[in-house]
């Protein structure tokens, strides 16, 4: 057979056979692609595992999820039946209690009727005045006594034991004591020689009802005009009204207590709280709270002024004394009766301490104090408000011992120069808080008052201020008021004629002329002498309402260191000495060994705080008008229109200047978020 023809092809080889190349090529191929078959079957093994683990977390997810509801399902459950519970119990703790208060009210008026009954039986058993002692009585009396001195009670304890326990004076226990140690007899009385005539110089059963009605309205009147009744008040009073011969002292003293008075200490009553009363106490209040907002604002400085005193023996004479042999307390002490010589103090004081420039941590010394006398006699400028000297007079009013001038003067050489002398209040403006002390409502020397002014003095003063005639107004008939013109006379010290004379004026139509001409002209004049200082340092004034202690801070500041004085008292104790110690009360003592770390000076801020805490206490409990606190007070619709003038011992135009002062300060909005 022959080979077809044309060209063979190569076959890499003898006789046409592969190549070792060739063959690794196709082995490698293989071997690649039984690894690809392997890698793919163990991919898609290792998706199913996938696939599966995630269909198991799948499974375990919401198992978990269906045991988490039941849980919820079950917290709930447990929820409600808590609150059941609670209501339930609520419910019971409620009933318990409404049955509780029941039974306790019950209690109570059971109590109440069993203890009003009580009292009354008490009142009705107890031995009354004059009655008739019997044994038997001593007799209860003497067990009673003997049983506690058995039971180691003294005498003196014994004795006011057994006379509470009977209700009556510890003085009839002792008279039947010692009529049973002197007669060894129990004690009684007897009616026998009860029910004489009274003598003739006896008050007894000589007033008729009538005279005794007009003598309860004649001591009635007595302590509304302030005075005290004695019994020879009451004496001279039968033989002046009743027409008797004036009975004696003891006389008396037997029929004022038959009509039921008793002698006691009086008290001092203050005003009621009218509608006036409340309105001025209001108005400060609403001042207050203007202040307070500028003070927190940083605009003002709220600074509190009073005046006080301290006696030179000072100090409480309690004390712890012992008992002598038979229970009587040996209270004698070794200091007299007498207080001593006085000292007059007058400070101010604000919410960041004294007014007054500190010299190594201590206020600076004022110059005017000295142990005896009145001080200097001129007044120099210093830098602390603090003002303290000797009184001349050691009894009676101490307001007695200031004047309006010595005030002017504290407050141009004292509260000025302290005020200025502390940087931190610069550029702010003092509001001045202080009483109505009639001092502080001093008026211009020269002018004085118009209307307690004598006649010469106001035309002299009409003279000198270049006034030519006066107008006055009079009423004549049936025209009604006629205005007359009168010429003022030229000549120094001449008047005008007398009012009941023909081209005469009266004193009282000089001095309303003279007001009027002066209140067209210097209106200053008749400005109260502090409100004029006041205006012209740009600062404003406060007056606290009368008889409201609590409301001004400088009172506990007397307190603090009027304490520290009596706590150091000696005998023949100088005048030095109290001024030393008052300032140690005030402004504190290290080296005293009383309490540890020695005598801590007066905290203004906590003072000033309890004050405006006391102002707060009467807005919440007594003011039905006014909400909030000072410093952020809500007033009541249109009460900046009212027209409440201060009451007390303030004189005219004081309350049109707090008002004009309150107009300044503002309401505060515009400064200070309320």
């Amino acid at each position: 057979m022959t080979k077809p023809k044309g060209r063979n092809k190569p076959t890499g080889g003898v006789g046409g056979r592969e190549t070792k190349a060739r063959k690794r090529a196709k082995t490698a191929a293989a071997r690649d692609a039984l690894a690809l078959d392997r890698r793919s079957a163990k991919l898609e093994q290792e998706r199913a595992a996938l696939a599966s683990e995630m269909a198991q977390r799948e499974q375990a997810l919401r198992a978990k999820e269906q045991a988490l509801r039941a849980k919820e399902a079950a917290f709930a459950k447990k929820e409600e039946a808590a609150a059941r519970a609670a209501a339930q119990r609520e419910k019971r703790e409620q009933e318990e209690v409404e049955r509780v208060e029941a039974a306790a009210a019950a209690a109570a008026e059971k109590v109440a009727q069993d203890l009003n009954y009580m009292d009354t039986s008490v009142h009705e058993v107890k031995p009354k005045k004059g009655e008739v002692w019997t044994h038997l009585q001593s007799r209860m009396v003497l067990m009673l006594l003997f049983d506690l001195r058995k039971e180691g009670r003294s005498e003196n304890e014994a004795v006011l034991q057994v006379a509470r326990t009977f209700k009556i004076g510890h003085d009839k226990v002792r008279r039947i004591n010692n009529h049973w140690w002197d007669h060894r007899q129990l004690y009684e009385t007897t009616a026998a020689g009860r029910g004489k005539m009274a003598k003739e110089d006896d008050g007894r059963r000589r007033l008729t009802e009538v005279q005794a009605d007009q003598l309860r309205e004649f001591i009635n009147d007595e302590h509304k005009a302030g005075r005290q009744v004695f019994r020879r008040t009451v004496a001279e009073w039968v033989h002046r009204t009743c027409n008797m011969e004036q009975p004696s002292n003891r006389s008396v003293g037997g029929l004022l207590s038959r009509l039921g008075y008793k002698r006691r200490r009086g008290r001092i009553k203050t005003p009621p709280l009218n509608a006036e009363r409340l309105a001025r106490i209001r108005r400060f209040l609403v001042e207050m709270d203007m202040a307070k907002r500028a003070e927190d604002a940083g605009l003002a400085v709220i600074v509190y002024m009073d005046e006080s005193f301290v006696h030179q023996a000072h100090g409480s004479p309690y004390s712890y004394f012992p008992s002598d042999e038979n229970g009587v307390v040996q209270d004698g002490i070794g200091r007299t009766t007498g207080k001593g010589l006085r000292m007059i103090m007058v400070h101010a004081i604000t919410k960041w301490g004294p007014l007054a420039k500190f010299c190594d941590g201590f206020p600076i010394e004022e110059g005017w104090f000295k142990e005896t006398g009145s001080g200097k006699k001129k007044m120099e400028d210093e830098e602390t408000a603090e003002f303290l000297w000797q009184a001349k007079l050691a009894k009676g009013d101490y307001h007695a011992a200031m004047t309006d001038s010595m005030f002017m003067e504290w407050l141009e050489h004292r509260l000025s120069p302290a005020y200025n002398a502390i940087p931190e209040f610069e550029g702010k403006k003092m509001i001045l808080v202080l009483d109505n002390a009639s001092y502080h409502h001093g008026f211009d020397a020269e002018v004085k008052v118009p209307e307690t002014n004598t006649k010469k003095h106001n035309v002299d003063l009409l003279r000198k201020f270049g006034a030519k005639s006066i107008r006055v107004k009079r009423k004549e008939g049936e025209q009604g008021f006629v205005e007359h013109n009168f010429e003022v006379p030229s000549e120094p010290g001449s008047s005008f004629p007398a009012g009941n004379r023909e081209g005469g004026v009266s004193r009282a139509e000089v001095a309303t002329a003279t007001r009027e001409y002066i209140r067209l002209n210097y209106p200053e004049r008749l400005e109260e002498r502090v409100v004029t200082f006041m205006k012209k340092k740009g600062w404003a004034l406060i007056w606290t309402p009368p008889y409201m202690p609590s409301f001004q801070p400088i009172e506990l500041f007397w307190q603090h260191g009027k304490q520290y004085v009596s706590l150091n008292f000696e005998l023949k104790r100088k005048m030095r000495e109290v001024w030393v110690q008052i300032r140690q009360g005030w402004y504190g003592d290290k080296e005293w060994s009383g309490q540890e770390g020695g005598w801590k000076a007066a905290n203004c801020s906590k003072l000033v705080e309890h004050a405006i805490g006391e102002m707060n206490k009467w807005v919440r409990d007594r003011d039905a008008g006014l909400s909030g606190k000072i410093g952020n007070l809500q007033k009541p619709d249109g009460y900046d229109k009212d027209d409440v003038s201060p009451v007390g011992d303030v004189e005219e135009g004081v309350g049109e200047q707090i008002q004009q002062e309150s107009a300044e300060w503002g309401d505060g909005s515009d400064e200070v978020e309320p």
